[in-house]
């Protein structure tokens, strides 16, 4: 049990830091009057092992890393703060929130049970914060997403969901993207809403609505491709639409009805419906006309997939249908058939896409093109009349290899490569047979390295480095009495070598394979050498040293 003396004067104040701190609670409460803190940072860890039940008119405030366990069963009341940063509620633990509002900054585990009874669950993190809960799915009534997670150096965009859930009463976006693994979706019940979405702050997988209620789903992609759709009330309660935005073209682009001409390559919406036959009107919208190929609204409608072809949707444009400006469309009337949707253009608007490799171009008219984007062209048509052309343009990025040594073997990294092939560098650079995968294992020491390629752009290629591998079956010190210094050596000093054996003459090498010709090499004796040496940079080179005993030894020594 942990509280403080009500008739006490002084705020208790009770600090967990560090890794390596962990409170085990085992007492049934935990009493903080107004003034009151308890503060657990840099990783440290709260574990509730009983039933605690937390009477709070204080603060439990938690930061960088730090762990609250639900343990057994946690029950927090009272009229404080609760600001965690990870929380566990793992299966078998129990936490009952009968506060107004709890804040978690990190990681939320909810596999094992999160009673939230009418109350708000707030997720303010500054980097990505995953989402887990049980096999049925995360059921709240208020969720606030204000997460300022931005990108790669954030860990990602806002909240990395890993289950379903249920929105009971309100889901609203001060700040951030929910992105959702494939299998999992948003359920918004019937009556319930969606709000404080943006062009900066929506979902990015699935959303499901229940009811006959008109709604935005407001949809899209990271990191900034913003694609609402909306859809007019079902007439029905027990109506249930779900729908997506997919950035890509659907893997069915014709038939076609007339006048369309084709629809988007580049994106659709994925419409369903279920619980009645209920027919309504949607509005489909984007926040940069550029990035989904428009150029015109008067070229442009709304179409449906049937299960036979894309349906033409009368529609009627609002905002703008160019640049990086916004605008939507909306269905005149309901949708004839509720099924995948996407945007179809009529007259004289022709939609290129194309796939160039390094180097190429592509000419549209007077212009060409040669870097990966979206590129729209006027052209005058054999009637005279006005013909737009959309050329959504991608540059494949040029094959660069590296090759890694592991002393035994070589490892190529290319990720744009799609075949591998390695090369002998003291044959002639002769392509060694079979050694046409990423790794190679070389039988004999030697120089080697890989030549990298892609399939599509057969003409980029890129050829690595030599790499020296010297130690295969060859073992340190195999000419007896061997002796080399001074080493570290001056950039153009002498290395002495002496040994027991008579020595032949010496090879160098620097490290990638490449053969480094001594100015002189003065035979002392017969068991010593004076190798002059060039200018050479700073750094570590390889002396190969043979005897007449036929044995050969491979020394590094540094420049300095």
């Amino acid at each position: 049990m942990i509280l403080n003396d009500p008739t006490s004067t002084m705020g208790m104040y009770l600090e967990l830091s560090g890794n390596a701190t962990i409170l085990e609670h085992e007492g049934n409460s935990v009493s903080l009057l107004a003034g009151d803190s308890i503060v657990t940072s840099n990783g440290a860890q709260w574990r509730n092992i009983n039933v605690a039940t937390w009477s709070n008119t204080g603060v439990f405030h938690a930061t960088s890393g730090s762990v609250f366990d639900a343990g057994n069963v946690t029950i927090l009341t009272g009229t404080g703060g609760y600001q965690f940063a990870k929380l566990d509620i793992s299966t078998p633990s129990v936490l009952q929130q009968t506060v107004p509002m709890i804040a978690v900054s990190e990681d939320l585990i909810a596999t094992g049970t999160y009673s939230v009874v009418n109350n708000k669950l707030l997720l303010n993190g500054t980097q990505q914060q995953p989402v887990t809960g049980p096999v049925a799915g995360l059921d709240l009534f208020d969720l606030e997403v204000n997460n300022t997670a931005n990108g790669p150096t954030d860990g990602g965009y806002g909240i990395a969901l890993q289950t379903n859930m249920n929105i009971r009463n309100n889901l609203h976006f001060t700040d951030g993207i929910i992105e959702q693994i494939p299998t999992a979706t948003i359920t918004v019940v019937d009556n319930a809403t969606v709000t404080g979405f943006s062009d900066t702050t929506f979902v990015a997988g699935y959303i499901s609505k229940t009811g006959d209620d008109a709604f935005t789903f407001p949809l899209g992609t990271v990191p900034n491709r913003y694609r609402p759709l909306t859809i007019t009330a079902p007439a029905t309660a027990t109506t249930i639409v779900r729908a997506g935005y997919r950035f890509e073209a659907n893997s069915i682009l014709t038939p076609v009805e007339f006048p369309l001409q084709t629809i988007s390559t580049l994106e659709y919406w994925d419409l369903s419906r279920t619980g009645s036959s209920d027919l309504f009107s949607v509005t489909a919208g984007w926040n940069d006309a550029s990035a989904s190929g428009l150029v015109n609204c008067d070229d442009i409608a709304l179409t449906v997939w049937d299960g036979s072809q894309w349906g033409f949707v009368a529609s009627t444009a609002s905002g703008l249908c160019n640049g990086e400006n916004a605008g939507a469309l909306t269905s005149v009337a309901n949708l004839p058939v509720v099924g995948t949707l996407t945007i179809g253009f009529t007259e004289n608007v022709h939609q290129n896409v194309i796939e160039l490799c390094p180097g190429e171009s592509i000419t549209v008219g007077d212009n060409t093109y040669d870097i990966s984007g979206v590129y729209t062209d006027v052209l005058e048509d054999s009637n005279g009349e006005d013909s737009v052309v959309v050329t959504i343009l991608t540059v494949l990025d040029p094959v660069i290899v590296t090759v890694t040594d592991n002393i035994t073997h070589l490892v190529a990294s290319s990720p744009n490569a799609t075949h591998f092939q390695w090369i002998d560098c003291n044959n002639g650079n002769a392509p060694i047979p079979g050694a046409e995968s990423a790794e190679y294992y070389p039988t004999v020491n030697g120089s080697y390295a890989v030549i990298a390629t892609n399939d599509i752009c057969p003409a980029d290629a890129d050829t690595s480095d030599c790499v020296l591998i010297y130690q295969l079956s060859v073992h340190e010190q195999e000419i007896t009495g061997l002796v080399v210094y001074p080493n570290p050596v001056s950039a153009n000093g002498i290395l002495t070598v002496k040994a027991f054996e008579t020595l032949g003459e010496p090879e160098i090498r620097s490290l990638d394979g490449r053969i480094i010709a001594p100015q002189t090499v003065t035979h002392t004796t017969t068991n010593q050498l004076d190798i002059q040496l060039p200018e050479l940079a700073p750094g570590a080179y390889l002396l190969i040293l043979r005897s007449n005993a036929h044995t050969t030894t491979v020394k590094r020594f540094l420049v300095k």
